[in-house]
């Protein structure tokens, strides 16, 4: 499983899943500009994700890959699976989306790239998730808000469609006080691939993959990937 985290997201909570999906290989992906790759310019545009990540997931074959993304990572995890298939001729086993709507449906959300430092910091610490605790140091939020800025900027300058669809199901993860996303936007998932789509839904906000420590979340994950007959 490859693993998206959230704009601005470390990639230690994937460490964590490892050891509670047994007989899963977990991989996190750290784009530049994140955890130990701080201090590299981060990716501005898709193209850019997309090629630097693209090619080492193709080489973790032959067995099925699937790919999970929360937020940021969702819609990443979507353009991956689909460049996958496009230049590798590689179909995911599944696709796990959580806290975000397909990229191609309305968006009732301000571009949050281009709000002051300001602002971006007060809406981004109001959804949760961010440490309020950052802010009291300067030089952690000088490190900070470019490298949220920049992934904000990947996500919401992405313009694509449903098609071409791809040939996997896709499970959709929520939570039900997420004011980030839409019913709509969330049911738009399944315009994109010709196999089954499951909306998943969960307590909590935004960052409802971390509730309980994940431990609501992880069942279902390892649920689909060990018993995808029976998962509900």
């Amino acid at each position: 499983m490859v693993c998206f985290p959230n704009a601005a997201g470390g990639i230690a909570q994937f460490h964590r899943w490892a050891s509670r999906l047994p007989g899963v290989a977990v991989h996190a992906v750290e784009l530049p500009g994140h955890g130990g790759k701080l201090g590299t310019p981060p990716l501005r545009d898709m193209n850019s994700v997309l090629a630097a990540v693209t090619p080492e997931i193709a080489e973790l074959g032959p067995e099925p890959i699937v790919l999970w993304g929360h937020s940021m990572g969702a819609t990443v995890a979507h353009a991956v699976a689909r460049n996958l298939g496009e230049k590798y001729e590689i179909t995911p086993h599944a696709l796990l989306l959580a806290g975000r709507d397909a990229p191609w449906s309305s968006d009732f959300l301000p571009l949050f790239h281009t709000m002051n430092d300001a602002d971006l910091w007060h809406s981004m610490v109001g959804f949760g998730g961010t440490p309020p605790e950052i802010a009291d140091h300067a030089d952690l939020l000088d490190l900070f808000l470019p490298v949220l800025r920049a992934d904000l900027t990947v996500v919401e300058a992405y313009r694509t469609s449903a098609e071409p669809r791809l040939h996997c199901p896709v499970h959709v993860f929520t939570g039900r006080g997420d004011a980030l996303v839409s019913s709509h936007g969330l049911a738009a998932w399944a315009e994109g691939t010709t196999e089954e789509t499951r909306v998943h839904e969960f307590p909590g906000g935004h960052f409802f993959v971390h509730e309980d420590d994940g431990a609501p979340v992880l069942r279902v994950v390892r649920d689909l990937l060990l018993f995808p007959e029976t998962a509900q």
